[in-house]
């Protein structure tokens, strides 16, 4: 009957709200244009089922610099949602649980490092303990990551692309077997943060795109295993935020570091001028093409979290939605060709030795 009392998976009364479209009145099929359309859309009517006496989560946007999870955190906390947030550092932690006196909700801080298996387990082992009261998690948020190298593969080696891949992708491997059986309790959810270069391989970004990649294909394969369980898996692909990964500074520190370890032989071959070039083409791009609206990605994780039919996949910022996605449909060979055409558009640099035929001739040789 249409006045029941309609109940979420705990047994809490779900706010109704009256259906003013087809979409409202039918949410099987509102999900199912979700799911064929596979984008996020902030529209009221994505909040009209959500637990009894949680509030749309409505983040003003700001042009402060940072990280999602921080957002996150509060906005849930300020709902009165229990939060347990996992730290790297006992300052950050302790910043944190400043922070949330004055909100109506708790956060509970736990030291983790996400590279460690004993980390991970000893966090595990106090969540046990410390979700019984609510019999089990209702969501877990993988969203720990770093950027790490960045720059073309020949300056790179193999200890670098595995300190990127041991956060990005171990990271929430040990996490989500470390912590999916509380969500089984509850039936909940799994939100991990992907990327847009989990869609379409970037020139200059090897250990981050490979790591990205690899968690989608994880995020894709858990989500078929666990739907037996009534445990749903999201991914977020968001394109290039003003986060302190993308800051100028710290773009500058990497690819200084990353230059200097080089080896002699490959500083050679590409030569200085085309490093200072491109570092100062990524670091000015970073700032003119990055986005300042952080709260995209933080309503993105509100609504995986809370939403009664929340999107598999969520690709946020103009880039990734008018730029990433598109050109990933496109068949390899064109996409290679308008990356062809970009290239000389924007004037982008070319190695040393791409000029000069010879000098890579010789130096194969040695």
């Amino acid at each position: 009957s249409s006045n029941a009392r309609r109940e979420d998976q705990f047994g809490s009364p779900l706010a109704e709200c009256p259906s003013r479209n087809t979409f409202a009145r039918y949410p099987t099929a509102r999900c199912l244009v979700h799911l064929w359309t596979g984008s996020y859309r902030r529209a009221p009517s994505t909040l009209r089922y959500r637990p009894k006496g949680i509030k749309r989560y409505r983040n003003r946007r700001s042009r402060e610099s940072r990280c999602f999870h921080h957002r996150l955190r509060y906005g849930c906390a300020r709902r009165g949602m229990p939060v347990f947030a996992g730290c790297l550092t006992q300052e950050g932690a302790d910043a944190l649980g400043a922070a949330a006196d004055v909100l109506p909700g708790s956060i509970d801080t736990i030291i983790v490092n996400v590279a460690s298996d004993a980390s991970v387990a000893a966090a595990a082992k106090y969540l046990d303990e410390a979700t019984k009261k609510y019999g089990g998690l209702h969501a877990i948020v993988n969203n720990a990551g770093i950027v790490g190298a960045t720059f073309f593969d020949d300056l790179l080696n193999v200890e670098q692309y595995r300190q990127v891949v041991d956060v990005n992708t171990f990271g929430v491997i040990r996490v989500t077997q470390a912590l999916k059986h509380l969500v089984k309790r509850t039936r909940g959810r799994i939100v991990t943060v992907s990327s847009a270069a989990a869609r379409l391989g970037v020139i200059g970004m090897g250990p981050y795109t490979v790591s990205k990649f690899a968690v989608s294909g994880y995020c894709e394969v858990i989500r078929q295993e666990l739907r037996y369980f009534g445990v749903s898996v999201h991914i977020l692909e968001p394109g290039i935020f003003k986060t302190p990964m993308s800051a100028e500074c710290n773009i500058k520190s990497r690819l200084d570091k990353m230059w200097s370890d080089a080896p002699t032989s490959t500083k050679n071959e590409y030569g200085e001028c085309f490093f200072r070039r491109c570092r100062a083409q990524l670091s000015k791009s970073m700032g003119i093409y990055s986005s300042s609206r952080v709260d995209i990605v933080v309503d993105a994780y509100f609504h995986a979290i809370t939403a009664k039919f929340p999107n598999l996949r969520y690709q946020l910022g103009l880039d990734c939605q008018f730029v990433m996605l598109p050109m990933s449909y496109l068949p390899t060979g064109l996409r290679d060709a308008l990356f062809t055409v970009g290239e000389w558009l924007f004037k982008m640099p070319v190695p040393q030795c791409a000029l000069q035929p010879s000098l890579g001739l010789e130096m194969v040789k040695i």
